[in-house]
């Protein structure tokens, strides 16, 4: 009775703390210039944030990831927040990431992923919006 019991607390370990496996999207230009339609005038917040540059990332099951490298052209000390990011995705679709306050000092530089949810499309480029 013992070794069932103990197989069977096992095999709910591994099936708990399995993640999604991410692979790296093919590269994919960070100057790309996108003409898709945005009739729901969807745009992210304008903020002192330049996007250096980042690698897309997704799962088997079609979720979606982003590491951005992110850098704040102001002096002072400035806060990103989600609606400062804004993927594109192949259907044309607009999606912001889930992602959590982040502070930045003046002219720092950062590295992030960013988690942008699930879609059968694949995310083609990142923006923010400066002033």
């Amino acid at each position: 009775m013992k070794p069932i019991y103990l197989s069977m607390l096992l095999w709910g370990m591994t099936t708990a703390t399995a993640e999604e496996v991410y692979s790296v999207d093919r590269y994919i230009p960070t100057n790309l210039e996108l003409a898709f339609k945005n009739e729901d005038k969807i745009y992210a917040e304008v903020s002192d944030f330049k996007i250096e540059h980042f690698v897309l990332m997704s799962s088997e099951t079609g979720l979606r990831q982003a590491v951005i490298t992110l850098t704040n052209h102001a002096a002072g000390r400035r806060s990103l927040q989600a609606e400062h990011l804004l993927a594109t995705l192949a259907d044309g679709s607009r999606v912001f990431p889930e992602l959590t306050k982040l502070n930045f000092e003046g002219g720092q530089t950062l590295t992030l992923t960013a988690d942008f949810g699930q879609s059968d499309f694949p995310i083609l480029t990142v923006n923010t919006r400066e002033h």
